[in-house]
């Protein structure tokens, strides 16, 4: 009897949970229309209001034009079902309002191309007649069932819409573009920081919504790209961290020209951080402001308000530290470069470690200032963080594309020249018969490295490329319903954005193939024992840069000669036999560093 009780049990819960639940309404079309609540889902499945109004928004030309009075009220009533504590279904619009609706606005329709939209199909909807017949209550203004008995007898008919042809040019009366779904219809008074309207492909009065081009809205879509994402991001969180804490605890071991990655995967353990922020505040957008794309454009955004220091802080982790990594990658292959040279060793390196710095964090510094001045910083509608060029080709072009470009193309010629070098002395100490495993080893781990970062670079540049060049495409199929262009799909959009993500925490993997070794091992082991290891009194073995140095050095030009002593004329009685003296092999000694970093001779073996 225990079972029964528990399902009894866990029925009444259920009943109980079920229960409709109202709620105010915060769609901006559907406030002060003659009531103030409403409950979801509604009859389009949609289960927040931020999904009813990207779709009723598309109705707003409509409701701009005036073509029925209670326009408005009918397609919220819709949207936004009016709800009642002590009445537990939804309240309908009447099947008069719809049919009046449909009267008066769908020839304006036809006149565009358009049909009257199978979501609002009429037929479906409770009569204002029936409602003491059926016992199913329904809503209309008082005005708008004066003639429903006309309306029950005459249908309305209206005319068919013109068959939309396959290539008619968007300029054509009948396939004008307007702003709909997804999109987000903007009133004529709203301006952007330049005091202009919005617009998006010369549709004025047009904004992005905080779907961004997607034209679906489906669940299981979403979590499943948001639980790619969150992988992608966390697991190169945690690589990265543990990249940076292991160069800190042994820092003498990773010199010149190996440093370099270190600040490298620092950058991207930030730009990790700046992506997981999103996935710590829910299933709020941190991108998005209501139903509307966040952008740094609007007057809002010189409000300090907590959600927009929030948005300028993932667009500073995102895009300072993912532009300061490409720059890392620049130094990382010049120090390459010269540690390759003759004569240049580790410390000559390091001497110019001030200028490197300079150079790596004050050039992204300067280009996220000139973003923020332009007031290019946008929110991204997929992954909900804010960055650059998401509702602007030229920004994306400008701030994103170009600068990845640049620097790696540097980057690359870099490495080339440095590659170059070190196959030409990998071949002469191969010549002359030395050792040449480990150099063998170093340069094995420097092109493994660099193929990695340079096909993630790549796949980067290319998907930001083709969103470039599509965009528009894109835009055109949306707005304009004659259009040639292909339609956008969603799961196209999400599996590029996820390149997108996934090309960038790419570079932060690579970090794996420099500390994940032996070495890395003894050096956690001995952090765990004695503490980090200070770089000054670093006794472990030389890099392979500077054994290399030492078996390649080219010989020094001779010191000038001392000029001949003035001694007096001496007679042969003052000369005597030489003596030389010399050491016993078994005395030869080597320095050595002693446990208390003292520096000591110990005896060779003979």
């Amino acid at each position: 009897m225990n079972w029964v009780k528990l399902l009894l049990l866990s029925l009444f819960i259920w009943v109980v949970d079920s229960k409709k639940q109202c709620e105010p309404i915060t769609i901006p079309l559907c406030k002060g229309i003659g009531y103030n609540m409403t409950s979801y889902p509604n009859s389009y499945g949609h289960e927040k209001q931020d999904e009813a109004g990207l779709e009723v928004h598309q109705f707003y030309p409509l409701v701009e034009v005036n073509c029925y009075k209670h326009l408005k009220f009918f397609l919220c009533a819709l949207y936004t079902p009016i709800c009642q504590e002590n009445y537990d279904m939804s309240i309908m619009p009447c099947q008069e309002v719809c049919r009046e609706a449909r009267k008066k606005c769908s020839p304006l329709m036809n006149n565009y191309g358009f049909q009257w939209p199978e979501t609002l199909n009429c037929d479906r909807l409770p009569r204002f007649a029936d409602q003491q017949k059926t016992g199913v209550i329904c809503a209309a203004p008082p005005d708008a069932t004066k003639n429903s008995k006309s309306s029950e007898v005459k249908e309305v008919e209206t005319p068919k819409a013109p068959k939309r042809p396959t290539s008619v040019a968007t300029s054509d009366s009948r396939c004008s573009c307007q702003c709909g779904r997804p999109f987000n219809p903007v009133s004529a008074e709203t301006v952007n920081y330049y005091g202009k309207g919005y617009s998006i492909q010369n549709v004025s009065n047009c904004a992005y919504s905080c779907s961004g081009l997607l034209p679906t809205h489906e669940a299981s879509q979403t979590n499943q790209y948001k639980q790619w994402v969150l992988f992608i991001t966390l697991t190169c969180l945690c690589i990265s961290f543990l990249t940076v804490i292991t160069f800190s605890i042994d820092l003498g071991r990773f010199q010149y020209p190996e440093r370099p990655i270190l600040f490298l995967v620092l950058c991207q353990m930030c730009v990790a951080i700046g992506y997981t922020i999103q996935f710590m505040n829910g299933d709020k957008k941190i991108g998005c402001d209501a139903d509307m794309l966040r952008t740094m454009m609007t007057p809002e955004a010189t409000v300090g308000s907590s959600i927009q220091w929030t948005c300028l802080t993932t667009f500073g982790l995102t895009y300072y530290f993912s532009m300061a990594a490409a720059v890392w990658w620049v130094v990382l292959a010049l120090s390459w470069v010269l540690a390759a040279v003759p004569h240049w060793s580790t410390e000559w390196i390091g001497k110019y470690s001030c200028y490197f710095h300079t150079f790596a964090w004050i050039l992204p510094a300067i280009q996220t200032g000139f973003v923020y001045m332009f007031n290019a910083i946008d929110g991204d509608p997929i992954s909900g963080v804010c960055f650059v060029g998401n509702t602007n080709r030229d920004h994306l072009l400008y701030f994103v594309i170009i600068p990845m470009i640049l620097y790696f193309v540097a980057g690359v010629s870099f490495l080339f020249v440095g590659l170059q070098y070190l196959w030409s002395l990998r071949s002469n100490l191969q010549k002359a018969h030395h050792k040449t495993s480990k150099f063998s080893q170093l340069m094995s781990k420097i092109v493994v490295f660099a193929l990695i970062y340079t096909l993630s670079v790549i796949l980067h540049v290319m998907v930001l490329i083709y969103e470039y060049l599509n965009r528009p495409k894109w835009e055109q199929s949306l707005l304009c319903p004659c259009s040639q262009e292909t339609p956008v799909n969603a799961e196209t959009l999400q599996f590029l954005n996820l390149l997108k993500v996934g090309s960038m925490m790419a570079i932060g993997w690579t970090s794996m193939i420099w500390v994940f070794s032996s070495k890395t091992f003894q050096s956690w082991k001995r952090f765990f024992c004695c503490g980090a290891t200070p770089y000054a009194t670093y006794s472990g073995p030389k890099l392979p840069f500077d054994l290399v140095a030492s078996q390649y050095q080219q010989i020094p030009p001779p010191p000038p000669p001392l000029p001949h002593p003035q001694f007096p004329p001496l007679s042969h009685k003052q000369f005597h036999s030489p003596e030389f003296i010399y050491a016993k092999r078994d005395l030869i000694s080597s320095p050595h560093f002693s446990a208390a970093n003292t520096l000591r001779h110990c005896p060779r073996d003979v």
